[in-house]
């Protein structure tokens, strides 16, 4: 997705690769013509328009790593800063992409526990931060968290 930055007088779409073995714009494999490309689709039009609900980025620092061992130190993420927001919500996924957290209040703390209240395995994990603001801003960031005890 382009972000507009708001000075922008043309976008320019392309293949701009100086390589002898750029493939043309096709629709199928022809290796008739020499060319080993798979699929190329041409785009006849673009439509562009301007939304109402613009998106931004947190000013919120998410930790990668996480310690929950009671020591004082990355014990938790505290999203309390996160406040004056319609919706919020904090989701927690494993390795595998399963769902292991998910909470819907900022006022909540994430101390390294699923929904049932056992600690989590030590290991990666990948998380999504989404919250919408009393403007209708649309607030999302994504990452990874480390969790270790």
């Amino acid at each position: 997705m382009f972000q507009p930055l708001g000075n922008e007088q043309f976008l320019t779409l392309g293949n701009f690769n100086d390589s002898s073995d750029f493939c043309k714009p096709q629709l199928w494999l022809d290796t008739t013509l020499g060319y080993d490309c798979l699929s190329y689709y041409y785009i006849d039009s673009i439509n562009l328009f301007e939304s109402d609900i613009p998106i931004a980025t947190f000013e919120f620092e998410m930790p990668n790593v996480l310690t929950p061992n009671n020591d004082g130190i990355n014990d938790y993420i505290n999203f309390s800063s996160l406040n004056g927001l319609d919706e919020f919500e904090f989701t927690l996924f494993n390795r595998w992409g399963n769902k292991v957290y998910e909470n819907n209040n900022s006022s909540i703390n994430f101390d390294g526990k699923d929904k049932h209240g056992n600690s989590l395995m030590d290991g990666v994990y990948f998380y999504v931060l989404f919250a919408k603001q009393n403007n209708k801003v649309v607030l999302e960031k994504k990452g990874h968290l480390l969790i270790n005890h």
